[in-house]
């Protein structure tokens, strides 16, 4: 994207470097951001609810699993299986 945006390259994998670029991607680039607008439009989570969603999603792939033989059978639709009601966690 900076190459895009700026026609030049940057020292990347430089932690430093990294954050400049950002930084003129943001507010110095045509994407027109401002500091008001990524305070107040972020989007952040607890790290408890980090880890609940983090839990529902790995019990949710892991039901999914147990569905592997009936699905690759043709006996139920992966679509049907996805929307199958996951237990409350405990």
């Amino acid at each position: 994207m900076y190459k895009h945006l700026f026609n030049s390259d940057f020292d990347v994998h430089d932690a430093v470097e990294d954050v400049k670029a950002l930084t003129k991607i943001l507010f110095n680039s045509s994407v027109g951001t401002t500091t008001d607008e990524i305070i107040n439009k972020r989007n952040t989570t607890t790290l408890s609810l980090a880890m609940k969603d983090l839990a529902y999603l790995d019990k949710s792939h892991s039901l999914l699993k147990s569905f592997d033989d009936v699905i690759c059978s043709g006996i139920l639709k992966m679509s049907l299986a996805k929307n199958w009601p996951i237990p409350d966690l405990v």
